[in-house]
């Protein structure tokens, strides 16, 4: 079976060309070539494209960068099954927002293969939490010149 790219073989490794029900011209010029392709690109089968732009978006947007390959796998049965990407990747930024805000470790963030597997982009977002002021935080030097004046008015009052 001739593939379109010109390979001669069931399966092209490198492509991914769909067959040619009928035989291409070019195929028998091009049948050495892939050959020796085939043979010296070990490498350029190992390694996987990710050309998909809103994939790469949605790598840059997630907070923890582990198992690439397997995270574009399950990113292109979900956008097959029908998932929107802008949402997807919308989810993301708001996973590792929330993630940061709450100091989360990366070790206990989800991989993305597994957050995309299990559609996490259609969970409820988290209530946003409420920006406590500096002078509230105990340690802080804010906190600390709060508490001094406080005490200080507290002596005035009682005097």
């Amino acid at each position: 079976m001739t593939w379109d790219c010109g390979h001669t073989v069931d399966y092209c490794p490198i492509c991914g060309a769909k067959a040619s029900a009928k035989p291409d011209a070019k195929a028998s010029a091009k049948q050495t070539d892939a050959r020796v392709l085939v043979l010296s690109s070990k490498t350029s089968r190992q390694r996987q494209d990710y050309k998909d732009p809103w994939f790469q978006q949605f790598w840059e947007e997630y907070p923890r960068k582990i198992g690439k390959k397997p995270a574009f796998k399950a990113w292109n049965i979900c956008i097959k099954a029908g998932a929107n990407p802008a949402q997807i990747i919308d989810a993301a930024k708001a996973y590792a927002l929330a993630a940061k805000r709450q100091g989360v470790d990366p070790r206990y963030l989800k991989y993305p293969q597994g957050w995309l597997n299990d559609e996490r982009w259609t969970d409820e977002a988290d209530a946003p939490v409420a920006e406590v002021p500096r002078e509230q935080i105990v340690g802080t030097p804010e906190y600390e010149a709060r508490r001094l004046a406080d005490e200080e008015r507290a002596i005035r009052e009682a005097l």
